[in-house]
């Protein structure tokens, strides 16, 4: 005789009668209703049924008990069966320790990525969290980002499949600049940039073009600030500063004309501990010199 269907409905209502009932003899004629009918993983986990009726495992009354365990151990199954990620979906029945799946379990295929089972739950959070980020202001179909979505997976996976870490890694890269980068996830979508190729980008080439002259500019000023040869570098800069400022007194004396009209400024150029080196340059015969 085939099982009747159990609908959100029916589970509610056993779940609030559950909730309310004491007495043992009506509680065991509710989980015996329960136990008849067939129910699915959607309801499971929509009614949270499976935490009501966990409830009972240690109740004094052994044949609740019992009967208590033996649905749980059928809702279990079929959480592992039809339930997303791995079977510790079976943690919607109950609120202790998850137990390993059992042998002969059904491993089902995730219906938004075909190819990742149910114990591939890591590569399917990506896989979900790529979506997400590619499907953030654009026009391309959703099972189009799904596609562009595996092959970006399947490639890091190839590419790190004996390295977790370096996958990881790999995947919070793309992850953090595909949100930041606009232009690169229209891209992606276009396909102007490969899978293949997105993968083996440095984290310098997923860049936004702003953040790059940011850390171009700041490259600058280091590489700058360490040059011995600023002066010279610089040496027009200092004379047109200097024409500017013809007729002023400065701190030192030029060595050569022997004139007060210079300028100076200060760089450490050598270990912390030890004072500046001061540049000066003289604004009469353009003599420079260090002290």
């Amino acid at each position: 005789m085939e099982m009747s269907l159990l609908t959100a409905s029916d589970a509610l209502s056993s779940k609030a009668q559950l909730d309310k009932c004491e007495d043992p003899s009506r509680i065991h004629d509710i989980l015996s209703m329960l136990s008849k009918g067939r129910i699915t993983y959607a309801i499971l986990k929509s009614t949270k049924i499976g935490v009501t009726v966990a409830k009972f495992r240690k109740h004094s009354d052994q044949q609740v008990a019992e009967k208590a365990k033996m649905i749980l151990n059928m809702w279990k199954r079929i959480a592992a069966a039809e339930g997303p990620g791995t079977p510790r979906s079976a943690l919607l029945l109950s609120s202790g320790t998850p137990r390993s799946p059992q042998m002969g379990h059904k491993v089902v295929a995730s219906s938004a990525f075909p190819g990742i089972s149910q114990n591939g739950g890591q590569r399917g959070k990506v896989r979900a969290k790529l979506e997400g980020i590619l499907s953030k202001d654009t026009q391309t179909s959703h099972s189009e980002i799904v596609r562009i979505v595996q092959t970006i997976e399947e490639a890091m996976h190839l590419k790190f499949k004996a390295d977790m870490q370096g996958y990881k890694q790999k995947y919070m890269k793309l992850v953090f600049n595909l949100k930041k980068n606009a232009p690169l996830r229209g891209n992606v979508l276009r396909q102007s940039v490969s899978a293949q190729a997105l993968v083996e980008m440095s984290s310098e080439e997923l860049q936004t073009e702003e953040l790059k002259e940011k850390l171009k500019k700041v490259q600058d000023d280091i590489d700058n600030e360490r040059r011995l040869d600023w002066g010279e570098a610089n040496a027009e800069e200092l004379n047109a500063q200097a024409d500017c400022l013809k007729g002023a007194q400065g701190l030192f004396e030029c060595g050569k004309c022997h004139s007060r009209k210079t300028t100076n400024y200060q760089k450490q150029t050598r270990s912390a501990d030890e004072p500046m080196t001061v540049f000066v340059s003289c604004l009469n015969c353009r003599n420079r010199w260090r002290c």
